[in-house]
């Protein structure tokens, strides 16, 4: 035998049958603070700067996971002479 329940109904129906906490007005608030602190900052963020601070992240990560590749391979790496 097979039974099968259907149930119609809003999910806001659904957290209240199932006795969830309603937290759309905390959700609310978080979201206004986060909009209120982004373009708040928004006039400090110059697409360069960002650019260049991560650069060097992203060059010392290259080279930190070709060290790491090196490593694994049981060889050393070839460096430059200068």
């Amino acid at each position: 035998m097979k039974v099968t329940i259907e149930v119609d109904c809003t999910p806001e129906e659904a957290r209240q049958f199932i006795g969830l906490p309603d937290i759309a007005p905390l959700n609310e608030e978080m979201v206004k603070h986060l909009s209120e602190s982004v373009a708040a900052a928004a006039p400090n963020m110059d697409p360069a700067k960002i650019a260049e601070m991560w650069t060097p992240l992203n060059t010392q990560m290259i080279e930190q996971a070709q060290k790491a590749m090196w490593a694994m391979a049981g060889q050393t790496p070839k460096t430059e002479n200068k």
